[in-house]
């Protein structure tokens, strides 16, 4: 088992195992994805898909207890519709993702969705198409790389992790929506297709929640 046998760790809850005894799927900072049971707090109520908190971790055989949790983050709720769309990106980093398999970078690439997905209405219309780019960097940090012809996709990860860091200046934002601009419904299809690739590469795909919309050409 990764990771030292107890510390300090930062996590993103993946998906709620068994709510009744407080026990979550969660991806970790340092130890990889990762079971591991909450021990009973207040705080609990407020565990939500998606929720950012850190804790100290101690083994327990197979599994992690979390103790003196500290809530960082939660997915904004008045981001719906487009909270589904940060689920499914937790859904395929709860398939996809080796369980026990550190990797601080893929751990940062989902925190920037939480980020990402937080600033919806500072992008506006081009938040799908964008949605999508960064669905492309995931897969590229799980183990797919893209073909050439979508190096373009992760280019704009790129510029908007550089936006994201202030997306209230409008400067940062008009920076993304040039780049968005420059590419074209047909390059959004190329993506969509490579990501559908991917997704049907796990066996259990079929059991996924997880729906594009293909018809959204971005609005230029």
């Amino acid at each position: 088992m990764n990771g030292p046998l107890e510390g300090k760790e930062y996590c993103i809850i993946l998906r709620n195992i068994n709510k009744s005894d407080q026990t979550f799927s969660v991806l970790t900072k340092t130890r990889g994805k990762v079971v591991v049971h909450v021990r009973a707090q207040k705080s609990f109520q407020h565990f939500v898909v998606g929720t950012f908190f850190c804790a100290q971790f101690q083994n327990k055989g197979k599994n992690w207890q979390a103790s003196s949790i500290e809530i960082l983050m939660h997915p904004p709720i008045n981001m719906y519709p487009h909270l589904r769309l940060f689920h499914n990106v937790l859904e395929i980093c709860y398939y996809f993702i080796e369980p026990h398999n550190p990797g601080e970078t893929l751990f940062k690439v989902v925190y920037q969705a939480l980020i990402f997905f937080s600033h919806y209405r500072s992008i506006g219309h081009h938040f799908v198409f964008l949605s999508r780019i960064y669905l492309v960097k995931l897969f590229k940090e799980i183990g797919f790389y893209p073909p050439e012809r979508l190096v373009w996709a992760l280019h704009i990860f790129d510029q908007l992790v550089v936006a994201s860091i202030d997306l209230s200046d409008r400067r940062n934002v008009s920076l993304v929506k040039r780049e968005c601009a420059r590419y074209c419904p047909q390059d959004i299809l190329l993506v969509d297709g490579w990501i559908e690739t991917c997704i049907k590469r796990h066996p259990q795909h079929h059991l996924f929640k997880t729906r594009f919309v293909l018809e959204s050409a971005v609005n230029h």
